[in-house]
């Protein structure tokens, strides 16, 4: 059973990663790079380097604090989360969830 579940999640990221191959271009919405996997402590301290908000993550975990440009799929955050432009799926944080503010 459990080797069911693990290949029906599998297969849906594998699908979901495949949609965004080819990320749309909008001067308003600059992402320059999209990633897979993001893991980071605080902000600057992560993949996503010191510019992240530049960067869309599909699955995102955050020890406590973390900030990205979007987040597709899943985020989870042991504090709180920044998301500068757009959120779409699952985004858990411990106290926060911010989403298009400054």
């Amino acid at each position: 059973m459990y080797r069911t579940i693990i290949l029906a999640v599998v297969g849906w990221m594998g699908t979901a990663w495949a949609s965004y191959a080819q990320p749309k271009v909008n001067p308003r919405y600059p992402i320059t790079e999209i990633r897979f996997m993001h893991v980071g402590l605080l902000p600057g301290l992560s993949t996503n380097g010191l510019d992240p908000s530049v960067v869309e993550n599909l699955v995102s975990i955050q020890i406590l604090a973390g900030v990205s440009g979007a987040q597709r799929m899943f985020e989870i955050a042991g504090l709180s989360t920044f998301t500068v432009y757009a959120v779409s799926g699952i985004q858990l944080a411990g106290i926060v969830n911010v989403v298009g503010g400054n």
